[in-house]
């Protein structure tokens, strides 16, 4: 896919690293059993909180697994910050099984 500008709104294109830059993920098969305890107690902390303001999902996979993704700190304001003037493109060099899940 070849991005286009959208200049008549006047905007430009700016593409975003999806791996460690926007957000943490990782495969629930991936984890020790003290990572796993740690991240389904912020989980729960978490779900408490209107879905805006959360950080952290547990995504259905594929295979019986499921994803956990973090937000990186402050990701909503930066990219609530550069929306008006640019289109946004999310590329990303990880494994083709996250962004399966996440389409």
């Amino acid at each position: 896919m070849t991005p286009k500008c959208d200049c008549r709104a006047g905007k430009l294109n700016a593409a975003l690293d999806v791996d460690e830059t926007l957000i943490q993920a990782w495969v629930s098969g991936q984890l020790s059993g003290a990572s796993y305890e740690y991240l389904h107690s912020v989980y729960q902390q978490d779900a408490r909180l209107p879905h805006q303001q959360r950080t952290l999902f547990k995504l259905e996979g594929l295979a019986n697994t499921f994803i956990w993704l973090k937000l990186r700190p402050f990701v909503r304001d930066f990219l609530d910050s550069i929306r008006a003037k640019y289109v946004l493109w999310l590329v990303t060099n990880g494994e083709r099984y996250i962004p399966t899940v996440l389409t």
